[in-house]
């Protein structure tokens, strides 16, 4: 998966964290083989990504030589409801999360 956009959170220096925005971190959490364990958790990046103190390129890592995280904390936030629509006309109920969910976990007898 390739990042769309996001926000650099560090000031100059070796260590650079980065904001994923929520369009992005909700389509990986969609992509049930991404970031589930460190198994499934690497990262490429561009040469034009960033630049050093002095303007030289980073060294590009390629995806298929890609770095495998060395930490990965999983997802844990509960999704939320965030509205529904009810058309009686059609017998049908519509729900939005705040996050993608499993199908096969949804339990129409719970509602």
């Amino acid at each position: 998966y390739t990042l769309t956009g996001g926000k650099i959170l560090s000031d100059n220096s070796t260590i650079v964290a980065v904001e994923i925005g929520y369009t992005d971190l909700t389509l990986i959490k969609a992509t049930p083989e991404l970031a589930l364990t460190l198994d499934s958790t690497y990262i490429s990046v561009q040469s034009h990504f960033l630049n050093d103190m002095a303007g030289v390129s980073l060294q590009a890592v390629d995806s298929n030589f890609a770095l495998q995280a060395n930490d990965l904390s999983g997802d844990m936030t509960e999704p939320t409801l965030h509205h529904f629509d009810l058309n009686m006309n059609e017998g049908l109920l519509v729900l939005a999360f705040s996050e993608p969910l499993a199908m096969s976990s949804f339990s129409v007898s719970e509602l």
